[in-house]
């Protein structure tokens, strides 16, 4: 056989090993590059969840924390309506054994004033259960 054939046969598979060798290299570098980005976007995202998670479970212990303070204050807004109804009634009695317009007169306004202050009440109560849903919604959206 020709030796500048072999030697050029020779020299290509060098080169072609070489190239090879070189190209795996790279692919490598490239391949170890991707995963190491792979790992630190996957570690961002479970920071980014946890915060979110925390986030949300303050917003519901809150929302709890504010729930139970609107059933206190419900509950002492009809005990005061409850109060006021009584003193309504004694004064109703009081009244009913000089004049009976007077009776008549304080008995309507005990009704019309029992009437609008337990919708005042039921009012009032929805109005603040609805900020309390509004500030739960908004302490439990994401910040970032």
């Amino acid at each position: 056989m020709n030796p500048a054939l072999i030697s050029a046969l020779v020299a290509a598979a060098l080169s072609f090993g070489g190239a090879w060798t070189i190209q795996d290299w790279r692919y490598g570098a490239k391949e170890a590059k991707r995963v190491t980005q792979q790992i630190s976007l996957e570690r961002e995202v479970r920071v980014m969840d946890s915060k979110r998670t925390a986030g949300l479970a303050a917003a519901q212990n809150n929302a709890v924390t504010r729930s139970v303070a609107l059933r206190a204050a419900a509950s002492a807004s009809r005990t005061e309506r409850d109060g006021l109804r009584d003193q309504t009634d004694a004064a109703l009695l009081g009244a009913s054994a000089s004049h009976a317009a007077c009776l008549e007169r304080a008995t309507t306004a005990s009704a019309v004033l029992n009437q609008c202050a337990a919708a005042y009440q039921d009012l009032g109560e929805r109005a603040d259960r609805h900020v309390s849903d509004l500030q739960t919604l908004t302490e439990a959206w994401p910040k970032e």
